[in-house]
């Protein structure tokens, strides 16, 4: 599969049957390099992204120490290294064979476990005290009955008030990724799930974020256009200005943990 700006273009219009599969990933792992396997082709605005989102894991999760912590879509690693540079023993599970080898290659903690399995069925057993999920929701599940079943199997794999931060592009119309979802109704699923949400916000300016994603730009240009990006958000804050959901949730210790 190639991977140039028109090969891009094209996944992204047939979105729906090509992201949900591993060799979309396993053809960016071979073409890529750096944070653009698994994010955008723009490196500098992954490093902006990638700061963004730490500074929603710092705030929502300010103490990993020691904890537990599965990764849904770890993809190269890249947030399964974070957690675990927060003193977390991470797992972090893919299914895309040639993602998990860059992430292996370039592990630099000892204590995070790479296994190929599906989100569906998260071939690892808990419980676990955390768990993570960084755009893989909404790329990974085709509708709302895979959602309900992955959010079912990892609350099976959380402790009793484990809790759980998704970070998630969440849209009904054009600039979904795989699925469909509003971010209302994805806490409405993850609720009828078993979980508890007690925080949720946008984060990434998506106008921004689609004038500077898929090109690589110079340094300059794109952190003027990122700087300007979260300043409307920060003025804004309405959820549909956010290419993401920034979400964390605990599991009810109360609901029904079986199958």
């Amino acid at each position: 599969m190639k991977m140039d700006l028109l090969s891009q273009i094209r996944a992204r219009v047939n979105r729906t049957e090509v992201y949900s599969k591993p060799d979309f990933w396993d053809a960016k792992a071979a073409h890529f390099d750096g944070t653009s396997i698994s994010m955008w082709a723009n490196p500098h605005l992954n490093l902006r992204y990638h700061a963004e989102q730490c500074a929603f894991l710092d705030s929502a999760l300010p103490d990993l120490q020691g904890k537990r912590v599965l990764e849904l879509g770890c993809g190269t690693g890249r947030f399964s290294h974070e957690l675990a540079r927060r003193g977390a023993q991470v797992t972090g599970i893919d299914f895309s064979p040639l993602t998990l080898e860059v992430a292996r290659k370039n592990a630099l903690e000892p204590s995070i476990q790479f296994v190929q399995g599906s989100i569906f069925e998260p071939p690892v057993t808990g419980p676990f005290d955390v768990a993570v999920s960084v755009a893989t929701i909404t790329l990974a599940c085709r509708n709302t009955r895979e959602v309900h079943t992955t959010l079912r199997a990892l609350h099976q794999r959380l402790a009793p008030d484990g809790q759980a931060l998704f970070l998630e592009p969440l849209h009904n119309g054009p600039l979904r990724r795989t699925l469909r979802m509003s971010g209302r109704d994805f806490i409405a699923t993850l609720e009828s799930t078993g979980f508890i949400c007690h925080r949720a916000e946008p984060l990434h300016f998506w106008p921004t974020r689609v004038l500077l994603s898929y090109i690589r730009w110079n340094g300059a240009l794109t952190n003027w256009g990122a700087s300007f990006g979260e300043a409307c958000l920060a003025r804004f804050r309405h959820p549909s200005l956010g290419d993401y959901h920034g979400i964390l949730a605990t599991s009810r210790p109360d609901a029904e943990r079986s199958s």
